[in-house]
C-alpha cells in the first residue's frame, strides 16, 4: 500500500515532528500520527512489537558485523603501511609507540568481533537455532 492517495492527501498520516540528525539525512526520523489510516494487519494482534524487533535485531547485527569488518580492514592497512614506511631509517613497525597503538587497535577490533558474535544470539531463525546460539556463550 501507499501512504498517499492519488488526490495527494495522506492516508490519515500526520508528520508531528522531524528530528534533526547529524548522520543519515537521506533516511528521515520523526514522529508520525496515524489517525484513521487504512492498514493491513501483518501478524497476530499483540505481536507487532515482537515482529518488528526481529527486523531491528537483524539490522543491529548487520551494523555490528560491518563495523567490526571495517575495523579489521583498517588494522590490516595500518600494519601493512607500518612495514613499508621508513622513519629515521627504520620501518615504522619497529617503533615501540606504534606497536603499542596497533596493539590497542587490535584489542578493540577483537572486542568488536566478539560483540558481533554475541549479538548473533539475538537473531535466532528457529527455537533450535536459539538454543545452539545460546550454547556458544
Amino acid at each position: 500500500g501507499r501512504a498517499g492517495k492519488a488526490s495527494g492527501k495522506l492516508n490519515g498520516l500526520t508528520v508531528e515532528k522531524l528530528k534533526k540528525k547529524l548522520g543519515t539525512k537521506q533516511l528521515p526520523t520523526g514522529e508520525l500520527l496515524l489517525d484513521g489510516a487504512r492498514a493491513t494487519q501483518l501478524c497476530e494482534a499483540g505481536q507487532g512489537i515482537p515482529q518488528i524487533m526481529i527486523l531491528a535485531n537483524i539490522t543491529r547485527l548487520h551494523n555490528s558485523i560491518s563495523a567490526a569488518a571495517g575495523m579489521r580492514r583498517m588494522v590490516q592497512l595500518c600494519r601493512d603501511y607500518s612495514c613499508r614506511r621508513l622513519v629515521f631509517g627504520r620501518p615504522l613497525s619497529l617503533d615501540a609507540l606504534h606497536i603499542h597503538t596497533l596493539a590497542r587497535l587490535e584489542v578493540e577490533t577483537r572486542g568488536a568481533q566478539v560483540a558481533s558474535l554475541l549479538g548473533r544470539t539475538e537473531v535466532p531463525r528457529s527455537r533450535e537455532d536459539a538454543r545452539s546460539a545460546s550454547d556458544l556463550l
